[in-house]
């Protein structure tokens, strides 16, 4: 149900984690495919423009996930300077 993403640069990096609703699989759904198919769409987002807001990744991935399904997610970037 679980799906990450994490990306390194020497001038920052991103990192995510996503948590598919486990509820999903009485319906026939696995959770897990919508989890991953949006850490896959954040990352390629993210990876991009680093420059981009995390919220911005994050309602990108939602709307290019086109699955049934849902999941929580959070999405940290860092700078050269964190």
């Amino acid at each position: 149900e679980d799906a990450f993403f994490y990306r390194a640069s020497l001038n920052g990096g991103a990192m995510a984690v996503a948590d598919g609703v486990g509820g999903y699989a009485e319906y026939g759904i696995d959770p897990g495919v919508f989890s991953r198919k949006l850490m896959l769409e954040a990352s390629a987002k993210e990876a991009k423009n680093t420059q981009v807001d995390p919220a911005d990744v994050l309602a990108y991935a939602q709307e290019n996930t086109a699955l049934p399904g849902a999941s929580t997610a959070t999405l940290l970037q860092l700078n050269g300077t964190t």
